[in-house]
C-alpha cells in the first residue's frame, strides 16, 4: 500500500531537504497478494515526474488501483470492480470471511429492497381496488338514497291528496243524506196516486194484449206464404240443374270425391319416398364439420389478447386509421401482431415453437415504413404506459439463414426434424421479411426442433454443428432446451447448458392451426352432398306439383258435392219450417177467438169509478189524478237521479280514499326499505373509504379533485380493471410470501426506518431555516464568487497559454445554473447546483471555439491533450500533492505527446507537484532531464524477485 510523506522536518540533512515538498505526495507503494502481483514495492520520487513503464498486462493499472484503495479510496473509481474483494488473492485470511459476509449482506439488503418495493405495491394495488369497489358502491349508494327521497316524496304527496279528498268527502255526505230525505218524501206521494193510476193502466194493458195476439196471427200468415213460394222456386232451380233426378246427382258426386281422394292418397305416399332429412342432415354435418375446424385468424386474435390486451384496441386503430378500413391497405404499412402471420402445422412443432418465441415478439407490430411508425409510436404513447407495446422497423425485406448452416435433412439421424424458419408456415409475398424481423429480434435461424431421441444423441449433435462452424445454436426438445456456444474469455472453447422447458401463458397460440387437407376434403364432401340433396330436392318439387293438382281436383269435386248438398238441405229446410208456423197459426187463431176484451175492460172500468164515486165530474177528476201522478213520478225520478249521482261520488271519493290508504302504506314500507338499503350502502361505503385510506391515501378524492401529478402517475401505472389487480395482487403476495430477510436485516431496516424519519424532521426543520436565512444568500454569494471567479480567471489564463504552445486556441469559463431563454441568454432562478466549468477549445484556423467533446466533434488525442492541459492549469489553485494519469499519451500523435511530457515536467520543477504517468512506452529521444524519475515494470511468473535484481550487473 502507498506511504505517505510528511513535511520535510528540521533534523533532515540539507542535502536530502534539496526542495521542499507537499504533504502528502507518496514515497513508496508496496503491494502483497493484490490484484495482479504476488509481492512489489515501488519507490516513488516526490516533486517529479514518475513514468511507470511496462508493457500491456504487467499490471500498471493495479499500481494505480493500489493508490486508490490504500488512500482510502472507493474501488469503483478505477472501474477495476465493485468490491475490495475482487482485488485480493484467494486464500488470503484477512479479506474472504469478510468478502463473503458483505456478499451475503448485499444480497440480503437486496432482497429487503425488492420486499418492501413489492410491499408497497401490494398496499397500492389493494388500495386502488377498493377504490374502485368505493366507487361502484358509491354510485350504489347515490341510487338507493335517491330513490328513498323518492318514495319518501311520492309518500308525502299521496297524504296531501288524501287530505284534500277528504275534505271533498263531507260535502258529499251532507248531499246525500238530503237526496234521501227528498226521496223519502217523494215517495210517499207516489203511493198516494198509484190506485188511480192502475185503474187507467189496466184498460191500456188489455188494448195491448189484444193488439200482440193479432199481430201475431198475422205474421205467421205473411210467412208461410212467403216460405211456400221459395219451396217453389229452389225445388224448380234443382230440377232444371240435376234433370230431375237428386239422389243419382248425389252419387254420382260422391263417386267422383271418392276416386280424387284415392288418386291423391296414391301420390302423397309416392312423396313419401322422396323425404329431404337424410340428405339435409348429412350438409348440416358436413357444415359443422367444417365450421369446427375454426377460423384460425380469430383464434390468434383472442391468443394475442391474452397475451397483451391492448392488442385489439391498436389493431383495431391500425386497421381504421392507418387502413382507412382496408384490411390490405393497412397490412401494405404495418404488420401485427406478428402471431397472425405465423403457423406451424405440425403439433410436435407447435409445442416446441413456444419456447422460441417470446410474447412480446408475438404480440410486436411491424411498421414497413419510418413514417408510419411514428404514426403508431405516437398513438401507443397517447394510450399511456399500460399499453406495453413493441413497435419495430425492419429495413431488411429478405431472409437468408448463417451461410455455414448445416441442413435439417442432415442431422434427421440425431433426431432433428427441422430449422424453425423452416417448419414456419408464412404467406409467401410476406416470407422474406417477417423471417429477417425474426431473425434480427430473435435469432429465428439458430433454433432446432428436435425428438425425444435428440436427448440421448445431444453431444453428438453439438460436435456435428461446431465441425460445421455452427455456434451459438439453440436445440428444443419436448423434454430439454439445449443452448450451445463458445465461452467470451480464453481460449472461447465450445459450451453447453440445458434446462427444462419453461411453461408460457401463450403455450396454446400456435396450436389455433386448421388442418386444411382434412378442411379441403370436407368442402368437396359437402359439394357432393348438396348436389344430391338439390337433386333429391327437384325430384320432390316435381312429385308436390302432382300432389298439388290432385289436390285442386278434389277440392273441385268437394265443392261440387257441398253444392248439392245445401241446395238439398235448403230444401228441406223450407219445408220444415213451413210446418212449424203452420202449427203455431190455429193456437194463436184460437187465442184471438177466446180474447174477452170488454169483460176485462169492464172490471177496470168499476174499479176507476169506485175510486172517484165522491166526485160528480169523474172525468176531469180522473185527469187530474193522472197529471198528478205524471208530476210525482217524474219529481222522484229526479230525486233518485240526484240520489244516485250523489251517492256514486261519494262511494267514488271512499273508494279513492281507501285506495289512498292502501298507496301510502305501501309507499310508507316501501320508503323504510329504502332507507335501511341506503343506510346498509352508505356503511359499506364508509368501511371502503376506512379501508382504502389505510391501504392509498393519495387516491382519496380522486372524484372531486384532480389527484397530484404523482399520484395520478402511481394510478396510471397500476393495472386499470378489478381482474387484473386481483391477478397482480396474488403475483405479489406471492412473491411477498417467498421473499425474506434474517431478523438483523429487520431490525436494521427498522432502525434505518426510525433514523429516516427523524432526518426527514431535521429536513424539513432545515428547510424551514433555509427559507428563513435565504436574505442572506446573496450576501453570501458576495463573499465567495469573486474569489471563484478569480481562480477560473487564473486557471483560463494558464490553460490559453499552454494551448497557445500547441498553435491552438483555449479558453476556461464559469457556466452559473441559470437557464436559457429561447434566444441563448441566461434567464430564471441561478441553481448552484447546476454550475460547471466550460473547457472551450479551437484546434484549427477557421473554427470556433465550442465546448470540449461537443457533439463528437473532437478526436480522442484531441480531448486528451486539452485534459492534461487542464490538469496542469490547476496545478497553482488544487491543493492535491500528487496526480496520477493513466495512458492519455496513447491517442496523441509525436508532436502533441512532446509538448505535453515538456509541460508536466516544468509543473514539476522547483517545488511542484507529483505526478505519476503510467504508459507501455514513451516517444524516442525525449528529454527526461533531473525533474523525471523512470519506473519500469517487471511482471510475470518467471519474474525474479526483488532482492535478487542487481541493475548494476546488467551494466
Amino acid at each position: 500500500m502507498p506511504r505517505v510523506r510528511d513535511a520535510d522536518t528540521e533534523d533532515e540533512p540539507p542535502s536530502q531537504r534539496r526542495r521542499t515538498h507537499t504533504k502528502g505526495t507518496i514515497v513508496r507503494i508496496k503491494l502483497r497478494n493484490f490484484m495482479s502481483y504476488t509481492s512489489a514495492e515501488l519507490t516513488a520520487d516526490p516533486g517529479k515526474l514518475n513514468c511507470i513503464i511496462g508493457p500491456n498486462g504487467t499490471g500498471k493499472s493495479s499500481i494505480v488501483c493500489a493508490m486508490c484503495v490504500g488512500l482510502g479510496g472507493p474501488i469503483k473509481a478505477t472501474e477495476r470492480g465493485d468490491a475490495i474483494g475482487g482485488c485480493v488473492h484467494d486464500g488470503v485470511d484477512e479479506n474472504g470471511g469478510g468478502w463473503m459476509a458483505l456478499q451475503v449482506l448485499y444480497a440480503d439488503v437486496e432482497r429487503w429492497n425488492k420486499y418492501q418495493a413489492n410491499l408497497k405495491e401490494l398496499e397500492r394495488c389493494e388500495g386502488k381496488k377498493l377504490w374502485l369497489a368505493y366507487d361502484a358502491e358509491r354510485g350504489e349508494y347515490d341510487r338507493l338514497n335517491d330513490e328513498w327521497k323518492s318514495k319518501k316524496a311520492d309518500m308525502k304527496e299521496a297524504e296531501a291528496e288524501k287530505k284534500a279528498l277528504t275534505d271533498k268527502v263531507l260535502p258529499l255526505k251532507e248531499r246525500v243524506a238530503s237526496a234521501k230525505r227528498s226521496l223519502a218524501s217523494s215517495t210517499e206521494s207516489v203511493k198516494k196516486n198509484e190506485a188511480e193510476m192502475k185503474a187507467a193502466a189496466g184498460l191500456h194493458k188489455v188494448d195491448k194484449a189484444l193488439k200482440k195476439l193479432t199481430d201475431t196471427v198475422g205474421e205467421l200468415e205473411r210467412r208461410i206464404e212467403g216460405d211456400e213460394e221459395e219451396l217453389r222456386v229452389e225445388e224448380q232451380k234443382v230440377s232444371v240443374a240435376y234433370g230431375g233426378d237428386v239422389a243419382a246427382a248425389k252419387k254420382a258426386a260422391a263417386d267422383e270425391v271418392r276416386s280424387a281422394r284415392q288418386e291423391l292418397e296414391a301420390r302423397e305416399d309416392d312423396l313419401a319416398n322422396y323425404e329431404l332429412g337424410e340428405h339435409e342432415g348429412r350438409v348440416r354435418s358436413i357444415e359443422d364439420q367444417i365450421a369446427g375446424l375454426g377460423d384460425p385468424m380469430r383464434l390468434k386474435q383472442v391468443e394475442a389478447a391474452k397475451m397483451n390486451s391492448a392488442v385489439p384496441h391498436v389493431g383495431k386503430w391500425v386497421y381504421e386509421q392507418v387502413g382507412g378500413g382496408s384490411k390490405e391497405a393497412a397490412e401494405a404499412k404495418v404488420l401485427g401482431p406478428m402471431l397472425l402471420y405465423l403457423d406451424l402445422p405440425d403439433k410436435g412443432h407447435q409445442k416446441l415453437a413456444v419456447q422460441a418465441f417470446p410474447a412480446r415478439t408475438l404480440t410486436s407490430f411491424l411498421a414497413r415504413d419510418e413514417g408510419t411508425r411514428d404514426q403508431l409510436q405516437d398513438e401507443l404513447k397517447r394510450r399511456g404506459p399500460q399499453t406495453r407495446i413493441t413497435v419495430f422497423r425492419n429495413r431488411a425485406k429478405t431472409f437468408s439463414p448463417a451461410p455455414n448452416r448445416p441442413s435439417s435433412a442432415d442431422m434427421k439421424r440425431f433426431g432433428v426434424t427441422a430449422w424453425l424458419d423452416e417448419a414456419l408456415r408464412i404467406r409467401d409475398d410476406l416470407r422474406g421479411e417477417v423471417l429477417a424481423f425474426l431473425k434480427q429480434q430473435m435469432g429465428v435461424d439458430t433454433y432446432l426442433l428436435a425428438t425425444p431421441a435428440t436427448v440421448g444423441k445431444i453431444d453428438a449433435l453439438q460436435q456435428f454443428l461446431q465441425q460445421s462452424g455452427m455456434t451459438g445454436v439453440t436445440v428444443l426438445t419436448p423434454e430439454r432446451v439445449y443452448r450451445f456456444g463458445r465461452s467470451k474469455y480464453g481460449a472461447r472453447a465450445a459450451t453447453s447448458s440445458s434446462s427444462l422447458p419453461q411453461r408460457h401463458r401463450h403455450a396454446a397460440c400456435f396450436s389455433v392451426v386448421v388442418d386444411t387437407s382434412r378442411k379441403k376434403e370436407l368442402e368437396g364432401q359437402l359439394k357432393e352432398a348438396r348436389k344430391g340433396l338439390e337433386l333429391k330436392r327437384k325430384e320432390r318439387q316435381a312429385v308436390e306439383r302432382d300432389v298439388g293438382q290432385l289436390q285442386q281436383k278434389l277440392d273441385a269435386a268437394k265443392g261440387r258435392q257441398v253444392e248439392l248438398n245445401n241446395n238439398t238441405v235448403r230444401l228441406n229446410r223450407l219445408a220444415a219450417r213451413i210446418d212449424q208456423a203452420k202449427k203455431r197459426l190455429d193456437p194463436a187463431r184460437e187465442s184471438v177467438a177466446g180474447f174477452n176484451a170488454d169483460a176485462q175492460k169492464e172490471g177496470y172500468r168499476r174499479r176507476l169509478c169506485d175510486a172517484h164515486q165522491r166526485s160528480l165530474d169523474s172525468l176531469q177528476k180522473a185527469a187530474a189524478a193522472v197529471k198528478r201522478h205524471e208530476a210525482a213520478l217524474t219529481k222522484l225520478a229526479l230525486v233518485r237521479v240526484g240520489l244516485a249521482a250523489a251517492e256514486a261520488q261519494l262511494a267514488e271519493a271512499e273508494g279513492n280514499t281507501d285506495e289512498l290508504d292502501e298507496r301510502i302504506a305501501r309507499l310508507r314500507r316501501e320508503a323504510e326499505a329504502a332507507k335501511a338499503e341506503a343506510k346498509k350502502a352508505a356503511d359499506k361505503v364508509g368501511a371502503l373509504v376506512r379501508e382504502a385510506k389505510g391501504k392509498a391515501a393519495e387516491f382519496a378524492g380522486r372524484k372531486e379533485a384532480p389527484l397530484s401529478e404523482e399520484a395520478q402517475g402511481v394510478w396510471d401505472a397500476l393495472p386499470a380493471g378489478a381482474d387484473e389487480l386481483e391477478d397482480r395482487i396474488a403475483e405479489l403476495e406471492a412473491e411477498t410470501s417467498s421473499t425474506s430477510a434474517d431478523g438483523n436485516s429487520i431490525k436494521e431496516y427498522e432502525r434505518r426506518r426510525k433514523e429516516i424519519e427523524q432526518l426527514k424532521t431535521r429536513v424539513d426543520a432545515a428547510q424551514q431555516a433555509i427559507a428563513a436565512q435565504g436574505g442572506k444568500v446573496a450576501g453570501l454569494e458576495q463573499a465567495w464568487r469573486p474569489a471563484l471567479e478569480e481562480m477560473v480567471d487564473r486557471v483560463n489564463q494558464k490553460f490559453g497559454s499552454c494551448m497557445a504552445a500547441f498553435r491552438c486556441a483555449g479558453e476556461v469559463s464559469l457556466s452559473d445554473g441559470r437557464s436559457l431563454d429561447e434566444h441563448g441568454e441566461p434567464a430564471g432562478d441561478d441553481d448552484f447546483e447546476k454550475y460547471k466549468i466550460h473547457i472551450k477549445v479551437k484546434w484549427r484556423d477557421g473554427e470556433q471555439l465550442h465546448v470540449l467533446g461537443e457533439a463528437g466533434r473532437d478526436s480522442g488525442g484531441e480531448r486528451s491533450v486539452a485534459t492534461m492541459v487542464y490538469l496542469i492549469s490547476l496545478q497553482e489553485i488544487n491543493p492535491a500533492p500528487f496526480r496520477v494519469v493513466d495512458e492519455i499519451n496513447q491517442a496523441m500523435d509525436s508532436t502533441n505527446e512532446r509538448i505535453i511530457f515538456k509541460c508536466v515536467t516544468e509543473a514539476c520543477k522547483d517545488g511542484g507537484k507529483q505526478y505519476f504517468l503510467l504508459t507501455p512506452k514513451l516517444l524516442p529521444d525525449l528529454d527526461y532531464g533531473e525533474d523525471c524519475a523512470i519506473q519500469l515494470v517487471f511482471n510475470g511468473p518467471h519474474n525474479r524477485r526483488r532482492d535478487q535484481f542487481d541493475l548494476s550487473r546488467f551494466c
